[in-house]
């Protein structure tokens, strides 16, 4: 197994992650750590020259997350690999079940397990997340917008999936586990392991949390083209879209072109591969959007936000 750590000026954090990789109830000699340093500019080389003789530390330009992770797959050597970000840590039965749950399961590709949300002096705030992980064949749920998995550390994926797959660096400098959410499952049936396996910090650095709602959004819309334009271009495969032309283009189009897209949608609900409730709530709330005016349905999401609080959090 590898356990591929990616850091960029995490120095303060550094320590703990690797030190909880090397922590692992698991056979010596079964595992390998790869830290890709991202270009930092702190102390985190001095920080890691203590381990130079048990890990394998890549130190590159600084290119963002997402050439972080393509580094450090490049060079794993594990039939399994483990992602683990530099400020998260993982529980020392990590690797242990992780690994069993691959054996149980020879025909899957992916393992999610649940996880603990900590602040920075790692006291739990959150714990066992997320709650409703799933097993097997996900392809069709993700298509829809379903997507159902965990972030960077709660990821283990065999090394013949990631690198059949390359996530677009620019577009994920950050938050590239966006990318693995949304398109592992399109190529590889999907293992969960409901016991929290790692620890996530919530903390004032990291810069995906410490943007606004509104930029988080920005950033997940550019990334989600991304995310279309690969499916569709590397795996042949469509995400649907009626909802996003609704939402995002509609208010500048005609009723009929509305309904022209009502039926696209339609038909594509019809042909996914997928669980029924989904289909049919996909279709109530694409049915929704058509028929509201524009602005009544803003104010409905404005209102929504404001008292359910509709950010993404972790």
């Amino acid at each position: 197994m590898s356990v591929v750590i990616n850091t960029y000026n995490y120095g303060q954090y550094i320590n703990q992650a690797i030190d909880s990789a090397l922590a692992q109830v698991f056979p010596t000699g079964e595992w390998e750590i790869i830290v890709v340093d991202d270009g930092s500019t702190d102390d985190t080389s001095i920080r890691i020259g203590e381990y130079r003789d048990r890990i394998t530390y890549l130190h590159k330009t600084n290119g963002g997350q997402a050439s972080a992770f393509n580094a450090g797959v490049a060079v794993a050597r594990g039939d399994i690999i483990c992602i683990l970000d530099a400020d998260d840590y993982f529980y020392p039965n990590k690797l242990r079940e992780v690994y069993a749950e691959f054996e149980k399961h020879p025909d899957i590709g992916i393992v999610y397990n649940r996880f603990d949300v900590v602040n920075e002096s790692g006291d739990i705030l959150v714990e066992a997340i997320p709650p409703n992980l799933k097993r097997g064949d996900l392809s069709g749920r993700t298509l829809l917008g379903f997507v159902v998995g965990s972030p960077s550390s709660g990821m283990s994926v065999l090394r013949r999936v990631l690198t059949s797959i390359k996530i677009p660096e620019e577009p994920f400098r950050i938050s590239a586990d966006y990318f693995y959410l949304n398109i592992l499952p399109l190529v590889a049936k999907v293992g969960i392991v409901n016991t929290p396996l790692h620890a996530y910090r919530k903390h004032d650095s990291n810069s995906y949390l410490k943007k606004s709602d509104t930029d988080r959004q920005e950033l997940h819309a550019h990334q989600k083209d991304a995310v279309w334009g690969y499916a569709e271009r590397e795996l042949g495969r469509k995400f649907f879209s009626a909802m996003h032309e609704l939402t995002v283009e509609g208010r500048n189009l005609a009723p009929n072109v509305h309904m022209q897209i009502w039926v696209s949608g339609l038909r594509y609900l019809q042909q996914v591969n997928a669980p029924s409730s989904l289909k049919l709530w996909s279709l109530a709330k694409m049915t929704t959007r058509m028929i509201i005016p524009w602005q009544i349905f803003l104010r409905i999401v404005t209102w929504r936000n404001r008292v359910f609080g509709q950010t993404l959090r972790y």
